[in-house]
């Protein structure tokens, strides 16, 4: 799971490469939110 601020592209960027996608957004901190998960196959090698 990776959660970073939405005006954070760099980070969403690298989310999306290493295989995540955007499930959901959310306010927090004072600033959107945007949360991103992976499946486990993801991951193996």
């Amino acid at each position: 799971m990776v959660v970073t601020q939405t005006a954070n592209r760099r980070s969403l960027r690298l989310a999306v490469r290493l295989g995540f996608r955007q499930v959901g957004t959310f306010e927090e901190f004072g600033a959107e939110q945007a949360l991103y998960t992976a499946g486990l196959h993801s991951f193996t090698t």
